[in-house]
């Protein structure tokens, strides 16, 4: 009955109970470990991690999607993605998505579906597209 998790379609969240945790003496325990996936987090702020002037190298279309409640130190439901993050591509696009937090794909996995299609409907055979 968390709040971060009542948005979330509870076939997936029970897929997330699921495979996403494992037993601990104090309940459960998220299954990728916490300091390796703080450290992907905090490596990516490290001055030798600024890939920001390589992102305009990019030619392909992309598009950003991102929550649009805007970040909070040590919320794990707000965008950790820059507003501005689209402005450093060439072909970029952004959707930010007012009423969804971080956790995109557990809250509108038919939204991310949809994307997704989008994509493939422009770079792959339309017949495979329509089979999805």
């Amino acid at each position: 009955d968390k709040p971060i998790f009542r948005k979330w379609v509870p076939s997936i969240l029970r897929d997330y109970c699921t495979y996403g945790v494992l037993p601990s003496d104090s309940g459960v325990v998220l299954s990728c470990d916490l300091d390796t996936g703080r450290s992907f987090y905090l490596s990516s702020m490290t001055k030798e991690m600024n890939i920001y002037d390589k992102l305009c190298q990019i030619e392909i279309p992309l598009r950003i999607v991102r929550s649009g409640f805007s970040y909070q130190p040590g919320r794990w439901d707000t965008s950790f993605t820059s507003p501005d993050l689209v402005s450093y591509f060439k072909n970029g696009r952004d959707t930010q998505l007012d009423d969804i937090s971080h956790f995109i794909p557990m809250e509108a996995p038919l939204t991310v579906a949809d994307f997704i299609k989008e994509i493939l409907t422009r770079q792959c055979s339309p017949r495979l597209v329509s089979s999805l």
